[in-house]
C-alpha cells in the first residue's frame, strides 16, 4: 500500500491544495492540468494520451444482477 496524499497544483498561480478542488481557493482558476490522477473507463473512439476528457459516473461493470458504479472518462 502507498503512503502517498496527491492534492493538486494550479497552473495559473502555483498553489498547492489538498483535497484537490476544481476551482483554485486561491485564485479562482479553474485549469489544474496534471494535478489529479483518476481511474477509470475510457468511452472515446479514438483516445489519445494528453487528449482532455470529462469524468462522468456511471455502471462501469455489472457483478450478477448489480451495477459497479464509477468514473467513465469522454471526450471533452
Amino acid at each position: 500500500m502507498s503512503e502517498r496524499v496527491y492534492g493538486s497544483r494550479c497552473t495559473a498561480c502555483g498553489k498547492v491544495s489538498y483535497p484537490g478542488h476544481a476551482v483554485c481557493p486561491a485564485c479562482g482558476g479553474e485549469e489544474f492540468d496534471g494535478g489529479l490522477r483518476a481511474t477509470g473507463q475510457p468511452e472515446d473512439p479514438a483516445p489519445q494520451i494528453g487528449k482532455r476528457v470529462r469524468a462522468t459516473i456511471g455502471t462501469v461493470r455489472q457483478v450478477g444482477d448489480r451495477g459497479i458504479e464509477g468514473l467513465i472518462f469522454v471526450p471533452a
